[in-house]
This record gives structure tokens, sequence and C-alpha cells, in this order.
């Protein structure tokens, strides 16, 4: 007979109930409005003698759940017993991310609540779908703080109609994560930079037991030299800001298995438990073993279980929300991001959705984590970065005033922001002090954060917008817990635009005017224009984006076709044409992507497909289209000629990759394998053949016949091919191999020859005189428009050296100036400081418009290297003319030496400006040495 004793929270009614050791079915018990029987809900587990009888408490807890829901005595109270209420966020198990026959495995990444009680122990909260979206929607707006809130229930259940959130009964929850003693902003984490952490290795009532202690402590302290550990990343990523530490304030030698590892017992089964249960018998084990209560002297507690094997195992990680706890299954806590991502969790974060509201954002590790013991290096998006400057939390990013910056556009229009960020990789090597997060107030808790996706150093693994500016949304003024969604990737010279911003009818437009990518400065220049000041017009290269959720921030929903003013092919028109090459128009024809298609309908281990060159090309790397998610081995063989009749013999084809860590994308995205060491080179007319296979698998779509062309480019046919079961085994045809072909359109040297008025990719002015110097790009003479001046960017595809300008002049005399820079004139529009005069002279005679007036020699050549772009300023006194572009920023002429693209007209002298407008005249240039 075993002897239930429970006290009642607030009455101090005490009950006992007689219970067999082989009880099994319902007890009555008369409940007061205090429902004390909540302390059994969490099965006892702080009394000792009850742990031998797990099987008691859970049989006891589900019945008394069963009987508080139905309890009519519970209906009318309004008042909360949660101390407080705990959301917990947890991460998709790896394994469970895999494809059946028709979609994809859908996985939940919603918060589930706990209610803390008086005592401190934490049950499930019960409630409607609709009832727990309210809920999280106060947990995402602010309104509600995880380990600090209550709110008013019936019980265990959620109160139908609006929930009243409160505060907790006056005593700061146990659960809590610790504040700054020197700020009591419930999002402010201890200032101390070091983090203690205890990791406790669970073992269960079957014995089953994560990794050695020792491997445990290498792989979250690198204690035995581990490089890439979770310690390292988030070091890495708060630069020093947030170290993780193992050395505690008081002595636990006698209890550490390893350094900051300590092993428990628990007299639950990890298969019969559920993961309420288990975590409940782990906290009361290592509590017990410790002689404390948790957290104790620590900031977080990490807890590894060796795996879960009851119906609700498709989570690799979960953690308390604003609080100390994690919690990680089998392999999870070796992968640095998972860590990561669960502290982030910790830390008040909430997860980071992708493009259009869908999937993971792979810009942040609170978006999607990597999955790998040694690839880890991604640190968190603007929002995010926003919060960790913004609320505390050891004072990462903060060690200037201008390390974020707040910008309000007012809600009328007319209004502009311009300037610099810098990636977070670049935190500590930012010597003007630019901002690594710029937030565009919204005049609501939903605001837009700007940041500079700089892939190097701490974030070196970012998988996506590689180098690219990253517009997020993001609630509760960016300050505390709450999803954000990532807009738009901008690449320079993108743009995107939120229209009827702060419902004012007006757009507000953002643009990634340039990208500096170098090893002393990188930076992004970036401008915010809202409502008159963008009359250049939106630089609409995007694909239209939907809101995820309710807010004012809307998408374009019309582009135009990409270049469709163009009349006629040039260097820098983004297709690669006949007369041109790598060498000779780098813009055009290198790194190429060709695109067979993501549509698919059957799969299998491997494809083996053929191409057919029709010009010169050197491929690089594919990319595939995987049939599960995970880490598995690719491997890429290729042969020349045709694969017919090669289908089974391994020796017939060179193995040109191998690759047994591939982090393998879902079904329809693009997995990225990397280059090949070797690069295969297809000449004119040849066919090569190529075989890939993957662990994971492959998918692909049924073809109509092998060997038929499938689709083609202007420098690459694909043809369908067939699927293969297993390597180099049986085979299914017709099937077209999904993915994409990355190459290069590589040089012909017999193209050109000296003499022939080509300055060709081998000739310069020393090599080729005749062909090199003396060059000219003429824009146009057509015209429209003018005003006193245009600015405008060429981008030079090989070295060049521009020594003059023929413009195009309303008649009469007039002074002219023409001032450059370098880079793009985006942000520096009304800067005279940022520019260089080149040229000045008075009384200049213009010719009759739609002629060229030469101005003769700058009074300093103006030196560009390759790939690199210019801005030039012409202002006339007497005015010039131009003509209406269609959007700036777009490639209007080219050769095979310089880019033109579409810029604007100033009125004055760094006057207004209008857009877009496209300068008339001639650039004067000669090539230098390659």
């Amino acid at each position: 007979m075993i002897v239930v004793t429970v006290v009642t929270g607030l009455s101090g009614v005490i009950q006992h109930h007689h219970l067999d050791n082989n009880f099994t079915g319902a007890i009555a018990i008369d409940y007061y409005f205090d429902y004390a029987s909540l302390f059994l809900s969490s099965c006892g587990f702080a009394l000792g003698w009850l742990r031998r009888h797990a099987h008691v408490c859970i049989a006891l807890r589900k019945n008394i759940h069963e009987q508080l829901r139905g309890s009519a005595l519970l209906q009318p109270a309004k008042t909360s017993q949660c101390l407080s209420i705990i959301a917990v966020a947890d991460f998709p198990d790896i394994d469970m991310l895999e494809y059946d026959s028709s979609h994809t495995i859908k996985y939940d990444d919603e918060e589930e609540f706990l209610c803390e009680l008086n005592d401190g122990h934490l049950t499930p909260i019960h409630g409607s779908k609709e009832q727990f979206k309210r809920l999280r929607s106060l947990l995402n707006g602010g309104d509600l703080v995880s380990a600090e809130s209550t709110i008013e229930m019936n019980g265990v259940d959620l109160p139908f109609g609006i929930i009243n959130v409160q505060k907790g009964y006056g005593t700061r929850s146990r659960w809590a994560r610790k504040l700054d003693l020197e700020n009591s902003n419930s999002f402010n984490a201890t200032n101390e930079l070091e983090k203690k952490v205890l990791v406790v290795s669970v073992t269960d009532v079957n014995g089953l037991h994560p990794d050695s202690p020792e491997l445990i402590s290498d792989k979250i302290f690198g204690t035995f030299g581990d490089a890439m550990t979770v310690k390292s990343q988030l070091a890495a990523c708060s630069f020093g800001k947030f170290q993780l530490t193992n050395a505690y304030s008081i002595d636990l030698s006698e209890y550490l298995s390893a350094p900051g590892v300590v092993e428990i017992d628990i007299p639950v089964s990890l298969y019969d438990g559920d993961r309420n249960v288990i975590r409940e018998a782990a906290v009361s084990a290592i509590q017990d073993k410790l002689g404390l209560t948790m957290p104790g002297p620590f900031d977080h507690v990490m807890f590894i279980l060796e795996g879960c094997y009851n119906n609700d195992c498709n989570w690799g990680a979960y953690a308390f929300v604003n609080s100390y706890l994690s919690v990680y299954k089998g392999n999870s806590y070796k992968y640095v991001g998972v860590a990561m991502h669960e502290i982030g969790h910790n830390l008040n974060l909430a997860h980071s959705r992708g493009l259009g509201g869908y999937g993971f954002d792979n810009t942040c590790t609170m978006g999607s984590a990597l999955y790998s013991d040694d690839v880890g290096a991604m640190c968190y998006n603007p929002a995010k970065n926003f919060q960790l400057a913004k609320s505390g939390n050891g004072a990462w990013y903060k060690d200037n005033p201008t390390d974020t910056h707040v910008w309000n556009s007012g809600t009328t229009g007319g209004t502009h922001w311009s300037g610099k960020i810098i990636g977070i990789a670049d935190y500590n090597n930012n010597p003007d002090h630019y901002p690594v997060v710029v937030k565009i107030e919204s005049g609501s808790p939903q605001d837009v954060f700007i940041g500079f996706n700089r892939v190097k150093d701490a974030n070196r693994d970012a998988k996506d917008a590689i180098n690219k500016v990253t517009i997020v949304q993001a609630g509760a003024d960016g300050l505390g817990y709450s999803q954000s969604f990532l807009h738009a990737t901008l690449n320079e010279g993108e743009s995107y635009v939120i229209s009827d911003w702060r419902g004012s009818g007006l757009d507000l437009m953002i643009s990634a005017n340039e990208i500096i990518l170098d090893l002393d400065s990188s930076y992004a220049s970036v401008s915010v224009a809202f409502g008159a000041v963008a009359i250049r017009g939106a630089l609409p290269t995007l694909p239209p984006l939907l809101a995820p959720i309710s807010s004012s921030i809307n998408a374009p929903s019309l582009f135009p076709t990409p270049h469709s003013f163009l009349a006629s092919h040039f260097c820098g028109d983004l297709v690669c044409n006949s007369d041109e090459n790598k060498l000779t128009c780098d813009i055009d024809c290198a790194e190429k992507e060709f695109l067979t298609t993501y549509e698919f309908d059957s799969g299998s281990k491997g494809n083996m497909f053929s191409l057919k060159a029709m010009r010169d090309v050197q491929i690089s790397s594919l990319m595939i289209n995987a049939m599960s998610r995970g880490i598995g081995e690719v491997k890429v063989y290729t042969r020349k000629g045709s694969y017919i009749g090669m289908e089974g013999f391994l020796h017939e084809w060179e193995l040109i990759y191998d690759n047994p860590s591939v982090i393998h994308l879902r079904r329809g995205e693009r997995t990225v394998l990397g280059e090949f060491e070797n690069k295969v080179l297809i000449t004119k007319d040849t066919t090569q053949s190529f075989y890939v296979t993957s662990t994971n698998g492959l998918v692909y779509k049924k073809g109509e016949k092998e060997a038929s062309v499938f689709t083609s480019d202007n420098s690459l046919i694909v043809y369908e091919g067939i699927g293969t079961l297993d390597e180099f085994g049986t085979r299914i045809a017709p099937r077209i191999w999904n993915g994409v072909i990355l190459y290069d359109v590589v040089d012909d040297p017999t193209m050109y020859q000296c003499g022939d008025g080509h300055c060709g990719s081998r000739e310069s002015s020393l090599t080729c005189a005749s062909d090199c110097i003396m060059k000219t790009l003429e824009t146009t003479f057509d015209f429209d428009s003018g005003s006193n001046g245009n600015m405008f960017t060429v981008k030079a595809v090989r070295d060049v050296s521009i020594y003059a300008l023929d413009i195009n002049a309303m008649t009469g005399l007039g002074d002219v100036k023409v001032l450059t820079r370098s880079g793009s004139y985006q942000g520096h529009e009304s800067r005279p400081s940022d520019w260089k005069v080149v040229y000045e002279r008075r009384m200049v005679t213009f010719n009759d418009r739609g002629k060229a007036t030469e101005l003769g020699d700058f009074d300093e050549v103006v030196h560009i290297s390759s790939g690199s772009s210019q801005s030039f300023y012409v202002w006339a006194e007497n005015s010039i003319v131009y003509k209406k572009g269609s959007s700036e920023g777009k490639p209007f002429a080219g050769d095979s030496s310089l880019v033109f693209y579409e810029g604007i007209g100033v009125r004055d002298y760094f006057g207004p400006y209008i857009s877009p407008r496209v300068w008339s005249g001639a650039i004067r240039y000669e090539t230098s040495v390659m």
C-alpha cells in the first residue's frame, strides 16, 4: 500500500490517498478551487519513494487531468493557478524531415505551453487550436512574456474569448533566466560575459544513455580540442560578449564525470514516458543529486537524452523560452547550429521564417540550423541582432551608439535615409562605426529590419542570401520574443518596395545601391525612400512576396521583364552572346546557371544524362533535387560521349566529386554541391555524360523518350536520361534529371586577331594599340528631357582608363564640370564632399542638341579595375539633354570593356534629382594590361 499525501496550495487542506502497488484504476477526489491535485500532475517526483512507481504517477496524472477538466467547480474560477506560463519551442529532428511517395512530412514549429505550479513543477496547458493561436499571438506580440507572465484560466484549460495576461504571483519564476541586476527590464539577461553552463547526461530506467561524458564535454565546450562547438560559435557571433564556461561558483568536482557534465539516472523509460514526464524526472534527479534547486548558480542547463521512442519524437531539441533549460536527443547536441538555436530560445529569440513566410530563414540560426558537427558558423538575422543589442543579453553589438540605427520615416512621405551597413562578421573591423542593423519604424509593433548577410568568419556557413542585403519583418518593436519573416534578399542594384507604407498610400523603397567585399572594409550601401523622395521609381527585380502575417507590409504585384527595353545585345545584358566568352565578357559568360527543371514525380538513388555543347564550356558544379533532407553522400561521375551502353560499367566513368557530408535540402529546393575539384571541359559540338548519385536519393521527372532533347540555352543542350535504383544498377527510362548546371563559356583564342578593330580578351593597349586605344562607348544621342546634370554608373569588364567624355548639351556657352567617385552614386546624390572633380572648364562652346560636344581630356585620368564600378556626375551651367529611362540601375549600353547603367537627372548643382534618366553622350577610354 502506498499513501500519497497532497497539500493544497492555498486552502491548506490535506488529502490522503491509499493506493496499491499495482494501482491501475481511477480514484475519486474532491477538488477545491485551488485544485491541489495539480501537484500530482507532476507525478510528485520530488518524493524519492514515488520514483520507484512512475507508472502510478502517469496513470494518476492522466486521471486527475480528466477529472479537473470535467469539474463543474472549476469552470467559474478565473484566477490563474499558474505562477507563470512557459513557452516551449523546439527544432525538428533531421531524420523526421523525410518525404513519402507524394508529399513532405510537415513539421509543426509552433510553441507549446506549460503551467508553472506554485511548487515549481510544470504541467501542460490544454486548449483548442484557436485558443492556442490567440496565446501564440500574445507571446509573439510581447504581451505574454514566457516564464514571467500568467493568464486567467479555467483549471488547466485556456479560456474561451479574450485571454487576460497578468504578471506572476509577485514572485519571479525560478524557470526564468537571470535578470540583469542593473536593469530589471524583463528582456534582459545578466551582463556577465561568462555564462555558466551545466550539461546533464540522462540515463533512463533501462540503462539507455547518451555518448560518453568526455565526448559531450568536448562537443559543448571544446574540452579536448574540438574547434567547432556551441561555446566557440556563441563567442564568435557575440564577439566575446557571451562566453560559455564550466567554471562554477560552487565546487562540483565530486559530481562531475567530465568538465561541465553530470550524469543522472531517472526511473522513467524513454520508450514509455512522454517528454514532459522525462524532463520532470530529469530535473528532479539533478536537483536531488546536487542538493539545490535549478537553476542554482547556472545560466543554462542542457539535458542530453539518448533518444526518443514514443509517438511524439519529431523534435531534435527543444528549449524553454526566456529560461535556462534546453533538452537534446541523440546527436542533436553535437550540431552547433541546433545548440545555438535552442540557447537562442533561452535568450528569448523566436523562430525565423523564410521568404514569403514559408520554410526556414536560411540566413539565421533561428531559422535553419546547420545539422553538422563541423559546419555551424552562422549567426542571427537583423531582427534578432537588433533584439540582442537593444534588450541587453550581455550587451551584444553595443560597443558604439551607432551599432544599431532606428529610422522613423514619418507618415506623410518625402523622407529619405541612406548609409552604409556592415555584416555581423565584420563587427570587430568597423572603424567608421557603421550600423550592423537598421530598423525602420512602422508606427506599430511590426517593424522592418535591414542587414548585410556578410558570409565570412563567424557567419561563413550561412546557406542563403550570400553577401546580400536582407530585409526582415518582426514584431514586439524588435525588443522581445517575436517570430521574424524574411521578406527580400538584394544584390547590388536591386530594390524592394513596400506599398501603402504606414497606410499612407505611398511606397517605401529599400535599395541596395552598392555592395563592397573587401578584406579591409566590406559594407553595403543602402538607401530608403518614402513617398515623394522615391521619384526615381522602384527597381523591381525580385519576385513578389506576400506578407506572412497581418501588417502594413504588402509586396509589389507586378514586375516588368528584365531588360525588355534593350534593342541589341552587348556585354552586360546578362546574355552570353555568340561573340562573347568568359574573358571578353565575364559579367555575361562566367558562373552561368542552367536550370533543367525542379518538377518531379519519381525518384531513386541516381540519374544519368547527357549534354551537348554548342560552344566551348567548362562545367564547374551541379545543384541537385534531393529526395530527403539531411546529411548524405553525393557522387558525380562523368565520361566523354553518351552513357548508353556504359550504364553498368564503373571503369568507363571518371569520379569527379565525392562528398559524404552534403547538406541535402527538401524536395524542390536547390541542394548545392560546391565546385568540382577538376572542372569538366566540353568543346563545341561534343557530348559529355554525367551520373549523379545520392545516399539520400534524388527526385526527377518521367520523360517521353530517352536521349531526346529536353531543354537548352545558347550554350548547352540537355537530353532525357535514366534513373538508377542503386549505383550502376537497375535502370529506369526515360527520366529527366532535376537540377542546375553551373558553367563558364570559355575563351576561344582564335576568335579575335590584332587589327580586326575589336580589343580581344588577350589584347590591350600595349599589345594591340590599333584595337585597344581611343575606344569609344556611345550611350545614345537621342533625348526627350534635360536639366543641369546627370549621374550614372559604369562597370568595367576589364581594366580600363577613361580619359574624356562627349556630352549632349543645349546650344550656347557655359561652364562644365565632371566629377567622379568609386562605386555607386546612390546615397551620395547630395554630398559634394563624396566626389572628386576631374574636369572643370569655363565657357565651353556647345554644339546643337543631338550632336556630340567634345570636352577634351580630363585633368586626371580615371582608372577602373576589372569588375569595379565607377560613377560620374556631369554638370553643365547651360544644361544638358538626356533620355527618360526604364529603370534606374539597369544596363543600357555596353561593349567588351564597359557596361553603362541608367542613372538620374539632377537639377542645379547637387540639387533635386529625377529618375530614371539615361545620360546622352560618349565615353572615351583605352584598355589597360589585363
